[in-house]
């Protein structure tokens, strides 16, 4: 996570997790070792069938979770404009999500992480329920005082005056 900007009238926050990216694209690598390995063995392919399946199948939903996990996200608060702003980058284009900085009703870091790591650990909620990631991350050991720290920055920012 990097802050881009933090100007009494404007907090840019943006992320761009290498981790995650590396992550997700060696699982549909793998499973292509994997082909790769049982097409060189010298037992005939078609006892090999089952395998080649669930691996082209692996490759499959690794590719779909690279697709979906490799982007970058920025988050802009700007109280001139009265607006938050997410623009979501990833490998099938950008969305933008843009919401009423008035509407957010608090910022929270993901609470049901106790035993797992978020990928996406510090959230807008709006008064409409809406729950709006702010940042993407993969930090194994200090990712609780990363998010903290960062929803501080957030809180700090929207009460100022």
């Amino acid at each position: 996570m990097q802050i881009l900007e933090n100007t009494p009238t404007k907090l840019a926050i943006y992320s761009r997790p290498t981790e995650v990216w590396f992550l997700a694209a060696s699982l549909p690598i793998l499973g292509v070792c994997f082909i790769v390995d049982l097409v060189l063995q010298s037992e005939p392919l078609s006892n090999k069938f089952f395998s080649l399946v669930l691996i082209v199948v692996w490759i499959g939903l690794a590719s779909w979770a690279a697709v979906d996990l490799v982007k970058n996200i920025q988050c802009t608060l700007d109280k001139r404009l009265g607006i938050v702003a997410v623009r979501e980058q990833g490998l099938l284009g950008t969305k933008i999500v843009l919401r009423s900085l008035g509407e957010v009703k608090e910022v929270i870091v993901d609470k049901e992480s106790s035993d797992r790591v978020p990928l996406q650990p510090v959230s807008l909620l709006f008064s409409s329920g809406e729950k709006l990631p702010v940042y993407i991350q993969l930090d194994l050991k200090g990712w609780y005082q990363n998010a903290q720290g960062t929803a501080e920055i957030i809180r700090d920012f929207i009460a100022s005056k």
